[in-house]
């Protein structure tokens, strides 16, 4: 089997799947992975200007608290690292690649809409694409490509909460469960047929990162029945998402942020990285 993975660089929530797809089994030694990170922050920004907006639209507080977070999951992949800890969901994944004969990084790989990107996925003859935190959204030319079609992971149990920041939305939403999906990519946003979902219940001690995590290892386990099944020649059943349902989110605003406070919730604590 040949697969492409379109992963978020340095985003703890990419590697954690792919850490535990990579620990699963499910890719036989021959099989080919190639892993397509984006390093955008906002599609077709630089860093720059997509810090800019963010700072204007979610405030300086929120951009420094998702910056606080990214160092504290590379300071935490750091000590994986240097003290061989394979098992922490934070453990670099491509030092797990090595159990597979071909597998491969590709790092940037943005702008997926480019032709010569899109014929470079075209010749990874790739089975089945996985997207575990593509920020693009995907063209016709790609959905068509692999044979198996192309999936996504989305953090909500859609139809709800489409787009950006749905843990975020949820906890706004007062939910007392928070669903992560596995779904087709069509050529709309989070609106493809749904092929599994897997429900968590909100705990008090929780917060918008140890939720996120535990969606993380339910989109994994529906990443490797998906893969399971495709690999036994079993039929996937779906089901339909329907488009006029569920609200479509953005960048998250300093209002919702503020919001999200005052409920009581935070985006982390220094123990969600540092427990295990």
């Amino acid at each position: 089997m040949r697969y492409v993975i379109f992963a978020l660089k340095g985003y703890p929530y990419s590697n954690y799947i792919l850490n535990q797809l990579l620990h699963s089994g499910i890719f036989e030694k021959d099989d080919y992975v190639f892993v397509l990170e984006q390093d955008w922050i906002v599609p077709g920004k630089k860093t720059s200007q997509a810090l800019r907006r963010y700072l204007k639209i979610s405030g300086a507080n929120y951009v420094f608290t998702q910056g606080f977070k990214k160092f504290l999951f590379l300071l935490a992949q750091t000590y994986a690292k240097i003290f061989n800890k394979k098992n922490s969901p934070y453990y670099p994944y491509n030092k797990l690649g090595s159990k597979i004969n071909n597998f491969f990084v590709l790092s940037p790989f943005n702008n997926l809409k480019k032709i010569h990107k899109t014929n470079l996925i075209k010749a990874m003859m790739p089975d089945i694409i996985m997207s575990i935190g593509s920020m693009e959204k995907i063209s016709k030319k790609i959905i068509n490509i692999p044979k198996y079609g192309i999936v996504n992971t989305h953090a909500s149990e859609l139809p709800k909460y489409k787009g950006v920041g749905p843990i975020l939305r949820a906890l706004l939403g007062g939910e007392d469960h928070i669903g992560i999906t596995l779904h087709y990519i069509d050529p709309g946003i989070d609106t493809g047929r749904i092929i599994d979902q897997r429900l968590f219940k909100v705990q008090k001690t929780d917060t918008e990162h140890s939720i996120t995590m535990r969606c993380m290892q339910g989109a994994a386990e529906l990443l490797i029945n998906f893969i399971t099944k495709i690999k036994l020649g079993e039929e996937v059943h779906t089901k339909e998402n329907p488009s006029d349902q569920g609200e479509y989110f953005s960048i998250p605003t300093k209002k919702e942020i503020k919001k999200l406070r005052n409920m009581g919730w935070q985006f982390f604590k220094f123990r969600d990285y540092f427990r295990k």
